[in-house]
């Protein structure tokens, strides 16, 4: 299901219809979240337009795992708009999301992981050492 409605108040569903294969077309994407089908004869159409849900109080919507948000009591009920309408913002297609990811912290771990398994595998080294040794002596 695709959310259309370009002139209307709020976003509705429709099943698509591609005019042509899979493989003659490129999709192209604007700020204002507008998602256009480009085909290979040059002609386009607006195949989707991204809806973006906004509430009265962010700052009270519950965290989730994975960036992800849920409606709370406090938070208000949310309301969708299109992107730049209704202070929710715009879309940035080509954009990267910041990660939440310490990357310094992820390689410092790294790091304590690899000199606790080299000492560790000194250990078993030193001790097979030295049974062998006691092993020697014995004879």
């Amino acid at each position: 299901m695709l959310a259309k409605s370009f002139a209307g108040s709020s976003p509705t569903t429709t099943t698509p219809r591609w005019p042509c294969s899979a493989d003659s077309w490129s999709a192209h994407s604007a700020s204002s979240g507008l998602l256009t089908a480009v085909f290979a004869d040059g002609s386009s159409r607006p195949i989707y337009r991204v809806p973006l849900a906004t509430v009265p109080a962010p700052n009270q919507l519950q965290g989730k795992s994975g960036n992800a948000y849920a409606i709370t009591a406090d938070s208000g009920e949310a309301i969708l708009n299109f992107a730049t309408e209704g202070g929710s913002g715009r879309v940035s297609a080509t954009a990267l999301e910041n990660s939440t990811t310490d990357i310094a912290r992820q390689f410092t771990d790294l790091i304590i992981a690899q000199r606790a398994y080299s000492a560790a595998t000194k250990i078993i080294t030193t001790g097979d050492e030295l049974l062998d040794e006691i092993s020697r002596v014995k004879r």
